[in-house]
């Protein structure tokens, strides 16, 4: 069973998030405990006794921001999948550092908020999942979670992961349309990225949670860049 918790200063968007999340599982015929914290440092003092697979996390809050928090505890490193929620938009920038699953904004929940459970749902499913290819005359296996991006190299192409590089026979058109809906994006003809990975996005390039800066291909420019904020907002693709 999922354990999902929401971490917010106000006792009115607690409620709400909590009857939203709960009507999305229900819906959607998925099991979950749903954990409530009215500030960071209850849920910054709790977070270690009970594991918890997803969290909801305002970022303004008076005795400790989610961003603090996020960062203080390395959340994205703790194996939970967290997306902050937020009445102010300008911070999506800044809050890339701290390797958000999303950005959701308040004011727009009842549009982004079902989507983006989904995908955090499905995320935390698939940690297990693994991709596998022909790799020096034998069978290799990688976890999918575990893939930063994969780079052409003519006829072959470079799979990048937290871990290791490896080099095979393989095309990216098969790779796009095998991880097609799974957090991959073609950026550029020579890339396609874990979305997962991203810290920061300029006008013509993506700097990656690694500090690897790939380049955002001069074809559908503005469309992959839209992409790429719309995952981060929690929105669909």
């Amino acid at each position: 069973m999922l354990t999902i918790a929401i971490c917010d200063d106000e006792n009115k968007i607690l409620d709400e998030l909590k009857t939203s999340v709960e009507e999305i599982l229900r819906i959607h015929l998925k099991q979950g405990k749903i954990l409530l914290f009215d500030s960071a440092s209850d849920f910054y003092e709790d977070y270690n006794k009970t594991p918890i697979d997803i969290l909801l996390l305002d970022i303004d809050m008076p005795d400790k921001s989610g961003m603090e928090l996020a960062k203080e505890i390395s959340l994205a490193e703790q194996d939970i999948v967290f997306a902050f929620v937020t009445n102010q938009e300008a911070l999506v920038y800044q809050s890339f550092e701290c390797h958000p699953f999303a950005f959701l904004r308040k004011d727009y929940l009842k549009e982004e908020l079902e989507s983006t459970l989904l995908r955090m749902i499905d995320t935390v499913f698939s940690k297990a999942q693994t991709y596998s290819f022909s790799y020096r005359g034998g069978i290799n296996k990688v976890l999918i979670e575990d893939i930063i991006y994969f780079e052409s190299d003519l006829n072959y192409v470079k799979l990048v992961t937290t871990k290791e590089i490896y080099r095979y026979r393989e095309t990216l058109s098969n790779l796009c349309e095998l991880f097609h809906g799974k957090k991959f994006l073609r950026i550029h003809k020579g890339f396609l990225l874990n979305m997962n990975y991203i810290y920061s996005i300029r006008q013509e390039e993506v700097e990656l949670t690694n500090h690897t800066v790939l380049p955002i291909g001069r074809t559908n420019r503005e469309a992959v860049k839209n992409q790429l904020f719309r995952y981060l907002r929690g929105t669909s693709l």
